[in-house]
């Protein structure tokens, strides 16, 4: 009788060791991937502050002013008028 006690309580013993381990691997878990979580929301901040950065510049780049000073630079006028031809395409032919 004396025993089965001794074993009782071994295996009671056993049991709570195993379950304290279990939540300690659980709570390192846990903060791991509370860290994982931060890192990635702050490289999703990141990249929209990139992403509103590169709009902005490219509204600038293709802003009519921009436009007309590089194409100054590059020897480039407008087209005077009888030079532009206007072709028709319809979206079902190939």
């Amino acid at each position: 009788m004396k025993r089965l006690w001794f074993y009782g309580i071994m295996l009671s013993l056993l049991a709570n060791f195993g379950l304290a381990l279990s939540l300690v691997w659980a709570n390192t878990q846990r903060t791991g991937l509370g860290y994982e979580l931060r890192r990635q929301q702050q490289a999703i901040t990141e990249l929209a502050d990139l992403n509103s950065k590169l709009e902005i510049e490219r509204d600038h780049l293709l802003s009519p002013y921009t436009l007309d000073r590089k194409a100054a630079e590059l020897g480039l006028r407008g087209a005077r008028p009888g030079q532009k031809r206007f072709m028709r395409w319809s979206a079902t032919e190939k």
